[in-house]
Order: C-alpha cells, then sequence, then structure tokens
C-alpha cells in the first residue's frame, strides 16, 4: 500500500486567560491568546494495510492496518475512507467491508494519528473482477470447454497443431500457490506450480485426459503458430512470442503493457497472458510482463525445461530452472 509523506492534524490551542487582582477591583473582559505548536513526535514505521491488488464484486472482506511500531497500536487511531460505489467511513485498526457489487474499483484511504504525533496517511486502489476467468478477462478468444470434474472448475482450450492446449492457465488447487499469496490473482493467472508438483504422477495437476506438454508438443504447437515451420525447443523462436500472446484487459485496463515490439497478435487464441513467476522464498515477480510455462522435459536432476514470452519483444524463449524452488504456470495438453 502507498505511503505518503506525513501530515499534520490540527494545532493544539491554548487559551490564557488574564485575570484583574484586588478586592475592589473588578474583572476585566476575558482576554485570550493563541499559541500554536508543532507536535513533539511522529508515528513510526510503514503504514500498510492487507489490501489485495483484487477483490471479487460482492464479496466481505476483513481489512487491517499494520506496520506501525511506535506507539503502541492501542494508542493509534485508523481512520478509513472508502469510496466505491458510495463513500464509506470506518474507524479501527481491523475493519470488514463489503466489496460494491458493481463498478470497476474501489479506494482506500487510510489515516493513523496519535496524540501528539504526525500522522501518517496511505491510499491503494483495489481492482473489482467477477469470480471466473470468461467473465473477468476480456478480449481473449474463446473456444471449447470442459470441465474439470475433481472441483468444477471450467477450461477453455483449442486445437492446435496436432493437440488440444488449454488457453488459460490451470488453476487446480491441490497443489501450486497463489501469486503474493492472495487468491484473485488465480482467477487471472491461475495458480504457479514447482515442475516436481506438475510431474506428480500419483497426485497429477492436470485434469483427467490431460499432461504436461513436452519438448516436442512445445514444438509442434511453434511450428503451427510459426506457419508450419518445424521449430527447435532449444531456441528462441521468432514471432511466436507475439503470435502467442493475447492483448486482453480487466475493465479497461491491459494485462500485458502496450510495447510496439510485441503486438499481441493471438493468431490462434493461445491467449499468452504475463502471470509472472515464484521462486525462492515464496518471492512472486515478473506479474505484468512476463509469462512462464513448464516443459515436462528435464535438463538434468535438479533443473527442467520452460518457455516464456516477454511483453517488449516477439520472442518466445527456452531456459531451465530449478524443479523444486521455482513456480511457474501450466498448461495441459491432450
Amino acid at each position: 500500500m502507498k505511503i505518503s509523506t506525513p501530515f499534520r492534524f490540527p494545532f493544539h490551542i491554548w487559551g490564557i486567560i488574564a485575570l484583574c487582582g484586588g478586592l475592589s477591583s473588578a474583572c476585566s473582559e476575558e482576554e485570550t491568546t493563541y499559541s500554536y505548536s508543532t507536535y513533539s513526535s511522529y508515528i513510526s514505521g510503514a503504514l500498510n494495510t492487507n489490501a489485495h491488488d483484487y477483490r471479487v464484486k460482492g464479496t466481505t472482506v476483513l481489512l487491517s492496518a499494520n506496520g506501525i511500531t511506535s506507539p503502541d497500536q492501542h494508542q493509534v487511531s485508523f481512520k478509513w475512507t472508502i469510496t466505491g460505489t458510495e463513500e464509506q467511513t470506518l474507524w479501527g485498526q481491523a475493519v470488514r467491508y463489503q466489496c460494491p457489487n458493481t463498478g470497476s474499483s474501489f479506494t482506500l484511504a487510510l489515516a493513523a494519528s496519535a496524540y501528539d504525533s504526525y500522522g501518517l496517511s496511505a491510499s491503494k486502489t483495489v481492482t473489482l473482477i467477477d469470480d471466473t476467468f470468461a467473465a473477468t478477462v476480456r478480449d481473449i478468444t474463446a473456444g471449447a470447454s470442459f470441465t474439470d470434474s475433481r472441483d468444477g472448475q471450467t477450461y477453455q482450450y483449442q486445437t492446435i497443431g496436432s493437440f488440444d492446449w488449454m488457453t488459460q492457465n490451470l488453476n487446480w488447487h491441490g497443489a501450486g500457490k497463489e501469486y503474493k499469496n492472495e487468491s484473485e490473482y488465480s482467477i487471472i493467472f491461475g495458480r504457479y506450480y514447482s515442475w516436481t508438483e506438475a510431474m506428480n504422477v500419483i497426485l497429477p495437476v492436470c485434469p483427467s485426459g490431460w499432461r504436461l506438454p513436452t519438448n516436442a508438443d512445445w514444438e509442434d504447437l511453434g511450428a503451427a503458430l510459426n506457419g508450419g515451420q518445424a521449430m527447435s525447443f532449444a531456441a528462441h523462436w521468432r514471432n511466436v512470442g507475439s503470435r502467442a500472446s493475447v492483448d486482453a484487459k480487466i475493465n479497461d485496463r491491459r494485462l500485458w503493457p502496450y510495447d510496439p515490439n510485441n503486438t499481441k497478435q493471438n493468431t490462434h487464441g493461445w491467449n499468452a497472458l504475463p502471470a509472472g513467476k515464484i521462486a525462492g522464498n515464496d518471492s512472486p515477480s515478473d506479474n505484468g510482463r512476463y509469462g512462464y510455462w513448464w516443459s515436462a522435459d528435464e535438463f538434468n536432476n535438479t533443473n527442467a525445461f520452460y518457455r516464456y514470452i516477454v511483453y517488449n519483444n516477439d520472442l518466445c524463449y527456452y531456459n531451465y530452472g530449478d524443479k523444486e524452488g521455482l513456480y511457474l504456470s501450466v498448461r495441459c495438453v491432450r
């Protein structure tokens, strides 16, 4: 949550009343003088909240403030001003808020104050989404669909080359991780899986009848997106990144940033999105800039291959990464 510079609350005012002396003297009219003073201390720390980047319309969420180290939390007053379809003011370190059922976003403005201290403020805009990929993400290419019998989720797919390819990232909750530990990211970008999870034969991540694509499967996809010309997996594929990427939007906001070097043609409806990755120590990165997808083939005992697309050129790259510590998107094939 973005932190603004400290701000002042209204100054203290001291009234000094002059009284006349002597038993025989009557009091004169009250005279009051005002002395203005700055505060003597600051609230320490970085004011933050647990507000997510995305929220599903109509859901009730628990918002909490954190990050202040001094004074003690019980000595700090927290004021929330939330502007969505209407404005609400809530007080407290933790508050419940029902997200609007309509609209594209709402804005949180949080102020923290304490006695004789400069206050802190912070703000964040939260994007409102629907509870399914198809209802949330605009301008994708729709294909045929199937339902995963394990959890009832519906996925779209296209026949590209010799195989059916899922045209959205896998979002099975039996394994994997969420970006920034926020479940709403998974509705849009799917979950993120280690290669070991993705290749588990006892508890497969792909739905029944589907599997993780091999290097040969990726080569078949690359050839289809390259006009039938054969593509070696161990190469960076010119033009394929642009032909696989989709200029999708949530509300009116692009998920890929605009760049003239990747025109996001989505020629075959593969619908590549910039989901990013999760690496060591659960560090999320590259959302909105890069998309990464596992291959079933190993590079060596500790690493496996993957392909990725970036926002600012038309290539589809290949690389390899840690089977256990790297979490990427999964597209299943059959």
